[in-house]
């Protein structure tokens, strides 16, 4: 009989971009649900993430930002050059976003079995880019669920986009 799942793929998911897609999928619907609904778009892409034939895994890591990034300490300039949005429905958007990740990493993901990751000092993308690498030394196979195309220089034999 054919496995569902197979045994040794890992789905490596960036939190905010998934919950940025989620944002802005379910934009309309967040005047009257609040960040509930951004929850549920999160959880439907990580449901079609896992269940796509690239994926096919009940494996699943999500992995989020931490407040501070070590990158700053290291260069100062780091993300300087970002236009800073200080407008009331930008704040709205970073508050909704801010609830919902937390929501999701601290209740809704571990309740339904779903691996989440924060280390303090790293972004998502170290997280996911480290998660990648021990999958390729362990000969598991790894996809990653990101639009950080930095990314793609995780990529190798087992480890694909």
């Amino acid at each position: 009989m054919r496995k569902v799942f197979p045994t040794k793929k890992w789905v490596l998911i960036d939190a905010s971009y998934l919950m940025h897609r989620s944002y802005y999928t379910m934009k309309s619907l967040t005047k009257d649900s609040g960040h509930q609904v951004l929850i549920y778009g999160f959880l439907l892409q990580l449901l079609t993430a896992c269940l796509h034939a690239a994926a096919r895994s009940n494996r699943v890591l999500v992995c989020f930002d931490s407040r501070r990034s070590i990158r700053k300490k290291i260069f100062p300039e780091y993300k300087a050059n970002r236009k800073i949005e200080e407008d009331e429905e930008a704040q709205q958007k970073k508050e909704l976003i801010r609830l919902a990740l937390f929501d999701l990493q601290q209740t809704v993901l571990p309740n339904i079995g779903i691996h989440c990751v924060m280390l303090e000092g790293l972004e998502s993308d170290d997280l996911l880019a480290l998660a990648a690498l021990e999958a390729a030394e362990s000969k598991e196979e790894a996809v990653i669920i990101t639009g950080d195309h930095d990314l793609y220089q995780c990529l190798r034999p087992g480890v694909t986009w």
